[in-house]
């Protein structure tokens, strides 16, 4: 990930956004699906949120609450860091029911967990 110019977490937060029907989630939801502690997930949203990536803004139903949305900026990146002889990211995921996107969220956050586990054990 470092050679994308985005640390593992932070692309794991928009690639669990990318799996949403939405492309949005709370900011608990987020730190639990990637891992981290709520402190540690506005960490990472605030620097996301500085790169035009993703933008936070008050639930609808719920004025209390706040909801993080992937942004057209976000959705171009991660279709920029897709290979480029396959399909980008959005269209593949658009073709997964929500099943399906549960289970490449929960893979991918796993793998992410172990990448960054295993960098951190090589440090």
């Amino acid at each position: 990930s470092a050679k994308l110019g985005i640390s593992q977490n932070r692309l794991a937060v928009l690639l669990y956004l990318s799996t949403e029907p939405e492309r949005c989630a709370s900011p608990s939801a987020l730190a639990k699906q990637c891992g981290v502690s709520r402190a540690a997930m506005t960490g990472l949203l605030d620097g996301l949120e500085q790169d035009k990536y993703v933008e936070r803004d008050v639930h609808p139903s719920d004025r209390r609450a706040l909801m993080v949305k992937l942004t057209p900026k976000g959705q171009e990146f991660l279709d920029w860091i897709a290979p480029q002889d396959q399909y980008p990211i959005s269209e593949l995921v658009d073709s997964l029911d929500e099943a399906e996107r549960k289970t490449l969220t929960d893979l991918v956050t796993k793998a992410v967990k172990l990448f960054s586990e295993t960098a951190l054990a090589l440090e």
